[in-house]
């Protein structure tokens, strides 16, 4: 990159039509668009797939068929596309996020001598759940020019050593146009709100066993889940619904744009997730003053959002009484709701978007003058 001059960046991710990988890789490519970069977006997409998040107005994007790639295999019309996108946009870096966007990414930037920096936005230990795509990953992990973690521990799970560059980054928050008066615990309205994709990660099943226990004592409060559907999994939580007798009580629904306005005042916010990254949704909960509960698990992310019973509640993975003890403390104690909430809104500090792209740009000019 010749001196004084911005450098041109291309990130590749599945559609954005939902998910807090996505979401963080759009504000980041905003940011950087914003901050005079030229920059590209390459987005594999589905034949329905329609987008749920803004890319600036300078950012130049490409769609991609996802292809026909069967779980074990690289589907040959990607590759082809890539490669040839890759060559005809010529970056300074490639950025990707997630598998198998990651793994295409890398097959070009070796082809075409392009630098690229690959992410992990999830606990690495499990995902990708595919053997053949979490080979691909750590293969590729070790031999990129840079790597971004989320937390230490998932950069444990790689080998710090074995890593050529790395940084340790924080997923940023964008608030912008969200509420920002203050709704007292007396005001707040009798709902549980839960922001998670319909898939087994997120544990929703068991949120509604958890649901079911907690409106014995609490029967005027409902629940409502805010997701993307990927895999059909919302018809099976609706018919776990109906056998426990909460169909009137739990409302699913679909993800949606406006969703700092929808939960801003309900009383309680959980994340009874198996495994995470850094998870977005606890940190934006957190953030807008949503007294929040989480699930305390690997990759240890929760714990960068919440100090447990200071600013929210970090429990036990699966601890169905803990769980249910928490949300009855939180429903029942207004000062301890109004107190969760005044000290959550200070962590929007920690992970303020501005704050967050100070570190992607160092690592990004690091690798591209290097």
């Amino acid at each position: 990159m010749k001196p004084n001059t911005k450098g041109k960046i291309c990130f590749l991710t599945t559609a954005l039509d939902g998910g807090g990988a996505q979401r963080v890789l759009v504000n980041i490519a905003n940011c950087f668009a914003n901050d005079g970069y030229i920059t590209h977006l390459i987005c594999f997409v589905t034949r329905n797939s329609s987008p749920l998040y803004s890319p600036h107005p300078s950012i130049i994007i490409h769609y991609v068929p996802r292809g026909s790639a069967k779980g074990d295999k690289m589907a040959p019309n990607c590759r082809r596309l890539i490669n040839a996108l890759i060559k005809e946009i010529s970056p300074d870096i490639l950025i990707p996020f997630l598998m198998p966007v990651t793994a295409y990414a890398y097959k070009a930037a070796k082809k075409h001598k392009v630098k690229i920096i690959v992410s992990e936005r999830n606990d690495p230990t499990i995902t990708p759940t595919n053997p053949f795509w979490k080979k691909q990953r750590d293969y590729i992990f070790p031999r990129a020019d840079g790597c971004v973690f989320q937390t230490r521990d998932a950069l444990k799970y790689f080998g710090e050593n074995r890593i050529k560059k790395y940084a340790i980054i924080q997923n940023p928050i964008n608030l912008s146009g969200a509420r920002t008066d203050t709704v007292c615990a007396k005001n707040r309205t009798h709902r549980v709100v839960c922001v998670a994709k319909y898939e087994p990660q997120k544990n929703l099943e068991f949120l509604l066993e958890v649901f079911g226990a907690f409106i014995q004592r609490h029967p005027e409060y409902e629940l409502e889940v805010y997701g993307n559907d990927y895999h059909k999994h919302r018809l099976t939580l609706r018919q776990k619904a109906i056998a426990m007798g909460l169909e009137d009580k739990v409302h699913l629904y679909k993800a949606r744009p406006d969703i700092f306005d929808v939960i801003y005042d309900a009383r309680m916010s959980v994340l009874p997730s198996k495994y995470e990254g850094m998870p977005n949704a606890l940190i934006e909960s957190v953030s807008l003053g949503v007294p929040s509960i989480a699930s305390d698990c690997p990759a240890y992310g929760g714990r960068m959002v919440i100090n447990s019973g200071e600013n929210g509640f970090l429990v036990a993975v699966d601890d169905k009484d803990e769980f249910v003890e928490k949300m009855c403390l939180l429903a029942e104690n207004d000062e301890l709701a109004d107190a969760f909430s005044a000290e959550g809104r200070k962590v929007k500090e920690k992970f303020a978007l501005d704050e967050v792209y100070k570190l992607w740009k160092a690592f990004v000019e690091e690798l591209i003058n290097s």
